[in-house]
């Protein structure tokens, strides 16, 4: 299955690391190094509804923008295509909850955001999926 019935912004779950992405072209746009490197093996993706689908491959398409995407250091900016397979499970609100509140506990990068107080009160008192994923989304 291709992205295209993703609710954005979806939350991605890669190993210990979460992430948000905002829409299509991002979550389609790497680096060959991060291909390489594993970025979507494994990758665990949550739409805005909770429906959670799991990367069963991704492999480059094309490179992105001048010089077909490499810079001065020869890596290269890629659009990947990937294919996605439902798993079955629908996140609750409170699940996703959990999982962003305990991101938060465990990567203090969060802490610099000049609003993270608001963001976790945000957070704690979202009624939906999509608005929790709203909110940690920059």
């Amino acid at each position: 299955m291709t992205p295209e019935p993703l609710n954005f912004p979806v939350l991605c779950i890669h190993k210990a690391t979460i992430f948000t992405v905002r829409t299509l072209d991002a979550l389609t746009s790497t680096t060959a190094a991060a291909l390489r490197g594993g970025l979507f093996t494994k990758l665990r993706v949550i739409d805005s509804i909770g429906v959670e689908y799991v990367v069963s491959s991704a492999k480059k398409l094309k490179g992105i923008g001048p010089f077909f995407g490499y810079n001065l250091f020869l890596n290269q900016r890629i659009r990947v295509a990937l294919d996605l397979e439902p798993t079955g499970k629908v996140f609750s609100s409170d699940e996703v909850r959990a999982l962003v509140l305990k991101d938060f506990r465990g990567w203090h990068g969060w802490e610099s955001r000049d609003d993270f107080d608001q963001l976790k009160q945000g957070v704690a008192s979202a009624a939906s999926v999509g608005e929790i994923l709203r909110l940690v989304t920059r």
